[in-house]
């Protein structure tokens, strides 16, 4: 399994056209095993932060590349050009047990 921390920055289009095209790539994430951890949006943001922050998950690093080669998920990259102005990824497949 990897988690992937996506850092999201809105592009031109606003939080509009952010919501309009994720809601158009989660059908997407699915039908390559992955899934929405979670995404939120800093409460209290400062200068340079993200607008939101997603984590999630994919059975490895195949099924993510096969998400973003996707025909559908390229047939979006206009839309997501104007939905997103930059997003930071952070891959990892190494997880960290914390024991009390």
């Amino acid at each position: 399994m990897i988690q992937i921390v996506v850092l999201l920055y809105v592009g031109d289009g606003g939080i509009e056209a952010l919501r309009t095209h994720e809601a158009e790539m989660v059908p997407l994430i699915y039908r390559h095993g992955g899934q929405i951890v979670s995404a939120s949006h800093p409460s209290a943001p400062r200068p340079g932060d993200p607008d939101e922050i997603h984590i999630l998950q994919f059975p490895d690093m195949q099924a993510f590349d096969d998400f973003r080669n996707d025909p559908d998920s390229l047939s979006k990259m206009e839309q997501r050009r104007h939905a997103i102005r930059d997003a930071r990824l952070y891959i990892t497949d190494q997880f960290v047990t914390y024991l009390d």
